[in-house]
């Protein structure tokens, strides 16, 4: 009977801490689908968060660390992520379009489907990004880092790539109509 009643507890210590453990940052609740359009949240300390879904449009990020965070299918629209740590993170189909992401690490994350339309990549690091399928038009990507990225499938037409890294960059059926500073047809 003691063991029963110990694994009762155990097993209440384990599931209530997550259930209503939702950390709250600047009035922000940081969890799946939360709403923070235009808040202020920079500097804010936010590894390993799960914001799937999350509403961010024209929210202050700068500086925030979101490393190993998963922002799929976020809101990022015309947000400010200016130096924020994305390295190892899920923005699948997320929307960044018009977002200041410059000096951002984001090396090792997805972006798979997202919507970069007019994001500011200057400087970034995309090391090992994974940005296939990307609406990548009119995109800056000035001076960044793209050594290993994946751009298969990407429609970068008329987006910028002058001064930036594009060793082992894959640009396989990317489509690079209009683009200034190509990279060199294979």
């Amino acid at each position: 009977m003691l063991r029963r009643v110990g694994l009762v507890v155990l097993c209440l210590c384990l599931v209530a801490p997550t259930a209503a453990s939702a950390k709250t940052v600047r009035g922000c609740k940081i969890r799946p689908r939360t709403q923070c359009a235009g808040r202020h949240l920079d500097g804010a300390k936010l590894n390993h968060s799960s914001l799937f879904g999350a509403n961010f449009r024209t929210a202050h990020l700068n500086n925030v660390q979101l490393a190993y965070s998963n922002l799929k299918r976020a809101n990022l629209n015309k947000a400010e992520l200016w130096q924020a740590d994305l390295t190892h993170t899920d923005l699948q189909e997320s929307d960044l379009a018009y977002a200041n992401v410059t000096y951002i690490a984001a090396t090792y994350s997805g972006f798979r489907f997202a919507r970069l339309y007019k994001a500011d990549f200057y400087k970034a690091d995309l090391y090992k990004a994974d940005l296939r399928d990307t609406d990548s038009r009119y995109a800056n990507f000035n001076g960044a880092n793209l050594n290993g990225a994946d751009f298969n499938g990407a429609n970068l037409q008329k987006a910028t790539l002058c001064g930036a890294n594009i060793t082992n960059a894959d640009f396989t059926n990317a489509n690079l109509t209009g683009t200034r500073c190509p990279p060199p047809s294979s």
